[in-house]
């Protein structure tokens, strides 16, 4: 899987330390934990959120897909 994955440009984030100890600005109105990391690794690595999740795409570390 993950040669495929590297092949379409793609790699896989591992979850670290600062990305859970990390609260992503500003805090989301979602009580869903994984959407909270989501944002938190985005934040950490200085990426953005590729979503079509609603409770998501207003944050500005999310853009809808």
């Amino acid at each position: 899987m993950q040669i495929v994955l590297e092949g379409a440009g793609l790699t896989i984030l591992r979850i670290d330390i600062p990305h859970v100890i990390t609260a992503a600005e500003p805090e989301l109105e979602t009580r869903d934990p994984f959407d909270r990391l989501l944002l938190a690794q985005c934040q950490v690595e200085g990426l953005q959120l590729v979503t079509i999740d609603r409770a998501l795409v207003g944050h500005h570390l999310a853009f809808k897909f």
